[in-house]
């Protein structure tokens, strides 16, 4: 996207859009260039606003900024712009901006995509409408209110005529941006609310979807980076003599490692073997001699790190949530129970390795980058280069899978930094094994848990949590006080009323990469109070979903969590996750008898206000386990495109299925154990249960679904072990304690 000047009128218009939260982003894949980098050329595009356009045919372009990975964020877009816009789909096509200070705030995650799109897009889109009413009244010379719009067109309420949205597009934009336009009546949506496919579902299927691994460029050299195999290792020699017998190498070229300001990308020393072809780079990758200086990360191992958490865990901690008092509770019990619940590291293992082409001189610098964190790959750049804002190009490439991962940019970076010292394009390409070894990770954790039961009920919950913390190791100046929000804030919205609880946190910085897991750390904490919870409720003689509407008791009041200051607060309504166990339960066969070896699980969770509940069927005979059935209960506000919500947790199960049986990454001196799919296992089809999601029908707001299907399956599994053999699972994986069927 090349820069422009904004008028007065233009900049009046962005700043109306900015001002009601809108920055619209979102990827639609790369293309493939030419002799240039540009883009073939386009119709003429009538720009009603910074972020939406018409031509002359009527097609409508949306500038939208969250980036496709899979999730479906670019059909919902189309969905939502066809709804407000009273338009066609296929009129519609949605481009990823380069971020600028004009395209600011570009990063996807956290499960807020839908909700940001249906709530900040509609206002400004509802105000285009308005506009192309406007322009239909002046040339009838007739109220606005005689002016209503049909599949992109207006239509004249007197005589009946039409005029498309591309004849008025010209005349609209010399409109100002009206302030109060009226918003479509859900009662009134054509669109949203029924199921749609992905708008790209048949390219992606055929092979004709481009993702970044697609990209070419003329001229483009190839690279692949032989890395410190330790972090912050150096290089203290190497040989590439035996290189040049590989048909097709260039050159070598040393790449220092550095950090990006008070965000460390981890980018290693190394040497890129640069190649005329892929293959030829990964083949003079493997001759390659490194002698490298290891530096004092080559005795770190997972084994020593997990001891430090286990000591951690033992302590006091930093306080973050008390209620009642914890010891007296204890003290007054029937019944204390104590246990230690730990988890190791977990790679994120998106199909498409990483992998980003770039181009890069004295006076310019252009990407295309698999990437959902383009403001903070742009500021990267800006401090490798020197260059100015308006001489970098982003390019957002339709990505393959990313769980998280692609939030961090070291890859993107690397590229820029070998394009840079060669001088010509090159695309540096990241094997499976790589990102295996080199990549970030979720954190492991030790939580010690406490919990109390007296006359059938439980008394008192405490967690002391032990983890590595993103922030900490990022970005120290996040913390208040010692607490990283980010850590804490899913375990302190436990919704249940233990009249006695105590939460405290301890956490420690990594030396090694480490980045967001489909969200992280609700995947820690939900799974482990949701164990433990279903530990003290059989203690306590109970049943798991009755003891848990017991302890939610449908209360009215919401509860009021507040993140740091400046960050807003979150609301759990007790109430709605009441309503999501009533609804699983009903629907899962709760009361049906069970053969030997056959367990229930049960487990609930909430993230980014959606509220599911999943109960996990499977059998254990002679230590073997077999997944049959997972059922889910799931209150996600209103639903936008029903299909897409249920890709989304089935998604999530098989995901978190995964994890909890087999993720484990290990470490031994300095360097990651694990390679590929044979050692890191994900779960088969084979393995795979029936699914069932049950949608209920909710008056509240739209929520995200990205991330919250993969939060409570792993407890769910843990606990339907234990249903069926008797056996707890405290130390994830399951698969180093059971046999996987």
């Amino acid at each position: 996207m090349n820069a422009r000047k904004l008028d007065r009128r233009s900049f009046l218009r962005l700043t109306s859009v900015a001002g009601s939260g809108l920055m619209l982003g979102f990827a639609v894949g790369c293309e493939r260039s030419g002799g240039s980098s540009a883009a073939p050329p386009a119709p003429a595009l009538t720009s009603l606003s910074s972020f939406v356009s018409i031509d002359a045919q009527g097609r409508i372009q949306i500038i939208h900024k969250k980036t496709e990975m899979g999730q479906g964020v670019r059909t919902l877009a189309m969905l939502v712009a066809a709804e407000e816009l009273d338009a066609q789909l296929d009129q519609i096509s949605v481009i990823n901006p380069s971020p600028s200070a004009e395209y600011s705030d570009m990063q996807t995650g956290g499960s807020y995509s839908a909700r940001y799109i249906y709530n900040a897009m509609r206002p400004h889109l509802a105000a285009i409408r308005r506009m192309l009413q406007q322009a239909a009244a002046q040339r009838w010379k007739v109220p606005v209110s005689e002016c209503s719009t049909e599949l992109g067109e207006v239509v004249n309420a007197r005589d009946g005529s039409r005029v498309g949205y591309g004849e008025l597009a010209e005349a609209a934009a010399k409109l100002d941006v009206p302030q109060d336009a009226p918003l479509k009546a859900v009662a009134d949506f054509r669109v949203l609310g029924r199921s749609h496919a992905h708008q790209h579902n048949r390219e992606m299927v055929t092979g004709a979807a481009k993702y970044g691994l697609d990209q070419r460029v003329d001229g483009m050299l190839y690279a692949c980076l032989v890395r410190a195999p330790v972090v912050g290792g150096t290089v203290r020699s190497y040989d590439d003599s035996d290189c040049a017998q590989v048909p097709g190498f260039v050159r070598s070229v040393q790449i220092s490692g550095t950090g990006i300001n008070t965000f460390p990308e981890y980018i290693r020393d190394g040497v890129a073997m640069i190649a005329s072809n892929s293959w030829a780079a990964m083949q003079a990758a493997e001759r390659l001699q490194v002698d490298w200086e290891l530096g004092v990360n080559q005795q770190f191992a997972s084994s020593g790190y997990m001891d430090q958490l286990r000591a951690m865990a033992e302590g006091e901690g930093l306080v973050f949530r008390q209620e009642g008092e914890l010891q007296l509770a204890l003290e007054d019990a029937d019944q204390v129970l104590e246990a230690r619940y730990s988890g190791p590291f977990m790679a994120h293992a998106p199909m498409e390795p990483m992998n980003c082409v770039a181009v890069c001189s004295q006076s310019r610098c252009e990407v295309w980058v698999p990437c959902h964190a383009q403001n903070r790959l742009l500021d990267g750049i800006k401090q490798l280069t020197g260059l100015d804002e308006q001489a970098i190009l982003i390019h957002t490439c339709l990505i393959g899978g990313s769980f998280g991962r692609r939030l961090q940019v070291d890859y993107a970076l690397e590229a820029v930094l070998v394009a840079k010292a060669i001088g010509k394009p090159v695309q540096l390409l990241w094997s499976r094994q790589e990102d295996m070894k080199f990549g970030c990770l979720r954190s492991p954790y030790v939580q010690k848990m406490r919990g109390a039961v007296k006359d059938g009920r439980i008394t008192a919950f405490g967690q002391q949590i032990a983890c590595s913390s993103v922030w900490q190791l990022r970005e120290p100046q996040m913390l208040v006080d010692g607490l990283d929000y980010t850590v804490i804030m899913p375990a302190k919205i436990l919704p249940y009323a233990v009249q006695n609880l105590r939460l405290s946190q301890a956490i420690t910085a990594l030396p090694v990469p480490q980045g967001w897991w489909r969200a992280s750390y609700p995947t820690i904490h939900h799974t482990v109070q949701e164990c433990w919870m279903d530990e003290l409720i059989h203690a306590a003689g109970g049943d798991p979903f009755e003891m848990r509407l017991d302890l939610l008791a449908d209360d009215a009041t919401p509860l009021d969590f507040a993140w740091q200051e400046g960050w807003g607060k979150d609301l759990i309504d007790r109430k709605r996750l009441s309503r999501v166990l009533r609804e699983l339960r009903g629907k899962c066969g709760w009361a049906r008898p069970k053969a030997a070896g056959e367990g229930r699980g049960l487990a609930c969770s909430i993230y980014s206000d959606t509220y599911i509940a999943q109960v996990v069927e499977l059998t254990v005979i002679d230590g073997q386990l077999q997944l049959q059935r997972v059922v889910c209960a799931v209150d996600c506000g209103q639903v936008l495109n029903p299909d897409n919500v249920l890709a989304q947790i089935e998604g999530g199960v098989i995901f978190g299925l995964s994890g909890a049986l087999y993720g484990q990454i290990s470490f031994a001196n300095g360097r990651v154990e694990q390679s590929n799919f044979n050692d890191y296992r994900l779960l088969t089809l084979k393995q795979t249960p029936s699914i069932e999601v049950h949608l209920l029908d909710s008056d509240a707001g739209v929520s995200g679904v990205g991330e919250p299907g993969a939060h409570p399956i792993m407890a769910a599994t843990c606990n339907a072990v234990f249903d069926a053999c008797g056996q707890r699972i405290r130390d994830l994986p399951i698969a180093s304690q059971l046999g996987v069927a």
